[in-house]
């Protein structure tokens, strides 16, 4: 990192030509970029540039250099926005409560879609009853989790946001025979029902 200055001096002298204009390209002062070409230049013990009446050319050996300090630039550019990124990367561990068939509940598609947009996730699934997926939501032991409610309802509180992800009925089913009995589809009436 100590040449990076002077790399930045060379490159923009190799590619204008001329102090003064590779200085209003890096928004230095001429006198800037003379001091950082000349430090670079002793450091390595090498002669980049040779003066001619149409300003500064590379030597044979700034010739050489010259590809060599543009992708060191360049890494260094990358490496700046790779970290700048992480900023914005979600990253760490995300607990998920499931219920029911994965495919109904499009699991699959869900955590494609979450692989894609933060790659550096992980997911850690837990399938269980949706009473207990909610309470360990609530809980903290998970982050996120699928609850089954009447449509339009969603967990009760305020410490919980929800959103309603689809509709489906259930059906009861039962021999030819008991029509009549299956008339009261309240929860409680079909449970008072003599299966077995």
């Amino acid at each position: 990192m100590q040449h990076l200055q002077g790399l930045r001096a060379f490159v923009a002298v190799a590619r204008e030509g001329s102090v003064s204009r590779a200085a209003d390209r890096l928004h230095l002062t001429q006198p800037a970029v003379s001091l950082k070409l000349k430090q670079l230049q002793d450091d390595l013990g090498l002669k980049l540039f040779r003066r001619k009446p149409q300003g500064l050319v590379l030597t044979a050996d700034g010739q050489s250099l010259l590809p060599v300090a543009e992708k060191a630039l360049a890494g260094l550019a990358a490496f700046d926005q790779s970290a700048r990124a992480l900023h914005s990367t979600i990253r760490g561990r995300l607990k998920i409560g499931t219920i029911v068939d994965p495919e109904f509940i499009r699991l699959g598609a869900f955590l494609h879609r979450l692989v894609a947009r933060a790659p550096q996730l992980e997911t850690e699934l837990h399938q269980g009853m949706s009473g207990r997926v909610l309470e360990q939501v609530r809980n903290g032991s998970l982050d996120v989790g699928y609850f089954l409610a009447p449509p339009g309802a969603g967990p009760a509180g305020p410490e919980l946001m929800h959103r309603e992800l689809t509709r489906f009925d259930y059906h009861v089913i039962a021999p030819a025979g008991w029509a009549a009995r299956l008339s009261d589809t309240r929860w409680s009436s079909l449970a008072a029902l003599p299966w077995i």
